[in-house]
């Protein structure tokens, strides 16, 4: 027969468990958050922004600003060195 001392074990367990998903959750929002605000932020800025690879130098992605300015879709030079 369990003791008080392992019902405030398991109590405590279960409390840690439901607090560090919650922390997960949390942290899972925040960086949505973070993610969504730099898509918008490279996706509208004036400048032309590339994003490439640095061991190869290939393109991985470029913003709108790169296609208006070069007369290069995305998709003509995503996967390709500058």
């Amino acid at each position: 027969m369990p003791g008080p001392r392992s019902s405030c074990c398991r109590a405590t367990l279960i409390f840690a468990l439901f607090w560090q998903r919650a922390q997960k959750k949390k942290t899972e929002w925040a960086l949505s958050q973070s993610e969504q605000k730099f898509v918008k932020s490279f996706h509208r800025s004036p400048l032309t922004v590339t994003i490439t690879s640095m061991s190869d130098s290939r393109y991985i992605d470029v913003n709108d600003t790169f296609e208006e300015q070069t007369g290069w879709t995305r998709q003509d030079v995503i996967g390709r060195t500058p």
